[in-house]
C-alpha cells in the first residue's frame, strides 16, 4: 500500500508537468488519436465494434482502464462518437489537472480494476483497454478476472504493455509487475510469483499473445468465451480488503514521518518533471540508465 501510495506523487506530476507546458500538450495531442478513429496496435477495433452492434448493440460500450491523461486511442468509430468512458483510480487528481489547464477534455471516471466489476456490473461491456497500467496495480489477476466479469460473452479484454517494465524500473513506485509473453502464452512474473494467464483463463477466454515492435510491446487479446463461475468474483472480501486497505493508507499518512516524505515527493518529482521537460529524450534514458545501474550497485 506504502508503494502504491508513494507512485500517486509521481503519476500527478509527470501529468501536471505536461498539462502546464502548453508546447508539451499539443505534442501529446498531436501524439494521440483523440478526436480521431479508435486504433489499437495488432487488433482491429473498429471492425470488432462494427460486429458487436450487429450482433445487437446499438451503443457498444467501451472502457479505457488506468487511461492516464494521454487520451490516446482515438474516440470516434466511422466519424462518430464511441460510448467510451475514461476510468482511472486516481480520478479525482487528473480531473484537478485538467481543470487547471486550458484543455477541454472528458472527465475521467473513478475506477479500481481490482473491483472494475463494482462500477460495470451488467456484463454489457464489449471492449475494455488496459494500456501500460495492469503491470502498475496492486493485483494484476484479479484485475483480469473483474476485467472478463465486466464483460460481455464475446467481448474483449485488449492489454498492451511494455515487457518487463517492473525490471527495468527496478521495482519502483507503480512498477511492481512485469507482463511478457512465453511461447505464445501472456506471463506475470515478479520477484515473487510467475503466473501462466493462458492456462489460467483456459476455461473462460481465449488469449491471442503478440509483440508490436515500434516500440516493443506485448499485446494480448483476451476473448470472454463464457461467463466466470460464482465465487471466483467475491463481494464480501472485496469490501473487507477495501476496509482494510483504507485503514492502511489512514494509518500511512497518520505517520508524521510518511506524510512528509509525501509531500516533500510531490515537491521533488514536480520540479524533476518540469526540469525534464527541457531535455531531449537521448539525454533523459542517459540520466535512467546512470540512475539505474546506480540503485542496483
Amino acid at each position: 500500500m506504502k508503494q502504491w501510495l508513494n507512485g500517486i506523487s509521481y503519476e500527478c506530476a509527470f501529468w501536471s508537468s505536461i498539462y502546464q507546458n502548453k508546447k508539451q500538450r499539443d505534442s501529446l495531442f498531436r501524439w494521440s488519436n483523440y478526436g480521431r478513429e479508435l486504433s489499437l496496435h495488432n487488433f482491429e477495433a473498429v471492425k470488432f465494434l462494427d460486429t458487436r452492434e450487429d450482433s445487437g448493440k446499438n451503443s457498444p460500450i467501451v472502457l479505457d482502464v488506468g487511461c492516464g491523461l494521454s487520451y490516446c486511442t482515438g474516440n470516434l468509430r466511422h466519424g462518430k462518437p464511441i460510448d467510451l468512458h475514461y476510468v482511472d483510480p486516481l480520478a479525482p487528481f487528473f480531473n484537478k489537472i485538467i481543470k487547471r489547464s486550458t484543455m477541454k477534455c472528458p472527465q475521467i471516471e473513478f475506477g479500481m480494476i481490482e473491483f472494475l466489476s463494482a462500477f460495470y456490473n451488467h456484463h454489457d461491456v464489449a471492449l475494455i483497454m488496459v494500456q501500460n497500467a495492469l503491470d502498475h496495480c496492486v493485483d494484476p489477476m484479479k484485475g483480469i478476472y473483474e476485467a472478463l466479469d465486466s464483460l460481455e460473452t464475446g467481448g474483449i479484454l485488449y492489454l498492451k504493455h511494455y515487457p518487463n517494465e517492473a525490471v527495468k524500473e527496478n521495482y519502483r513506485g507503480f512498477h511492481q509487475f512485469n507482463i511478457d509473453e512465453e511461447s505464445g502464452n501472456l506471463i506475470i512474473w515478479n520477484r515473487t510469483e510467475h503466473r501462466n494467464i493462458t492456462e489460467e483463463l483456459r476455461t473462460y477466454a481465449t488469449i491471442k499473445v503478440s509483440r508490436y515492435h515500434q516500440p516493443e510491446e506485448v499485446v494480448a487479446i483476451v476473448t470472454k468465451t463464457a461467463p466466470l463461475p460464482q465465487g471466483i468474483i467475491n463481494d464480501k472480501a472485496d469490501k473487507a480488503l477495501l476496509c482494510r486497505r483504507l485503514i492502511a493508507a489512514a494509518e500511512a499518512f497518520d505517520s508524521p514521518s510518511f506524510a512528509f516524505q509525501y509531500h516533500l515527493q510531490r515537491i521533488y518529482f514536480k520540479l524533476i518533471q518540469t526540469l525534464a521537460r527541457f531535455i531531449n529524450r537521448d539525454t533523459k534514458e542517459f540520466i535512467k540508465r546512470i540512475l539505474r545501474n546506480y540503485q542496483k550497485k
